[in-house]
C-alpha cells in the first residue's frame, strides 16, 4: 500500500480486492467538471481563423477537439444510434471549421456545403494525408464526378526555393505542424 496516500488508506484497508479499490476510486474521482466542459466549448466556439493560416487555424481547432474528446469521448459501440451520433458530431466539426474561416473562403465554403452528403473534415483536407493517400482520394473523387462535376482543391503551396517572406514562414510552419500531427501529412509544392 506504499503508493497510496496515507489519507486514502483508511477507506481501502478492508477492501476484498484491488478491483473494488479501483472501482471506488473511479466513483470518487472520475467526475466530469461542467465548468471545464463549458470553457472548452467556449474556446472552440470563439476560435476563428483571423490572421492565422488555414493550416494553423485547423491545427488549433483540432487540438481543442482532441482535448474535448479526452474528457468526453465519442461513443464506443458500433450500434446504429452511435454511428448516427458520431456522424452528427463530425458534421458539427465541419460546420465549426467552415464558420471559423475568413470571408475570403466563402466560395469554397459554399461548394463544400452544397455537397451531398456534406463531407467530413478529413475527406477534404489533403495536407493531412500522404501523397499516396491523396492520389487515391483524388482518383476516387474524379471517378465519382458527374459529367460537369469539378474537384476544388484549396491548399497552401510551398515555394520551390524557400525565402524569408512572412507568407513562406507561415506555410513552412504549417508544414511542420502537419508533420507533427499527421504521419505523412504535409504542405506541398506545385510539383
Amino acid at each position: 500500500m506504499a503508493p497510496v496516500l496515507k489519507e486514502l488508506r483508511r477507506g481501502i484497508v478492508y477492501s476484498s480486492s484491488a478491483q473494488k479499490i479501483w472501482i471506488g476510486f473511479k466513483e470518487r474521482f472520475d467526475k466530469i467538471n461542467a465548468t471545464r466542459i463549458y470553457h472548452m466549448h467556449k474556446e472552440i466556439g470563439d476560435l476563428t481563423q483571423g490572421t492565422l493560416s488555414v493550416s494553423i487555424f485547423f491545427s488549433r481547432l483540432n487540438d481543442l477537439w482532441d482535448d474535448f474528446e479526452s474528457v468526453i469521448p465519442f461513443p464506443g459501440c458500433d450500434c446504429e444510434k452511435s454511428k448516427t451520433f458520431v456522424e452528427y458530431l463530425h458534421l458539427q466539426k465541419t460546420m465549426k471549421f467552415l464558420m471559423g474561416l475568413n470571408e475570403t473562403y466563402s466560395p469554397q465554403t459554399s461548394q463544400i456545403l452544397m455537397m451531398d452528403p456534406t463531407p467530413g473534415l478529413n475527406q477534404w483536407i489533403c495536407h493531412d494525408w500522404s501523397d499516396d493517400h491523396c492520389i487515391k482520394l483524388l482518383k476516387n473523387c474524379y471517378e465519382a464526378l458527374p459529367a460537369n462535376g469539378k474537384v476544388i482543391i484549396v491548399e497552401c503551396i510551398l515555394p520551390e526555393a524557400p525565402d524569408t517572406s512572412a507568407a513562406t514562414k507561415s506555410k513552412v510552419h504549417g508544414d511542420i505542424i502537419m508533420l507533427a500531427h499527421n504521419p505523412g501529412g504535409k504542405e506541398r509544392t506545385e510539383k
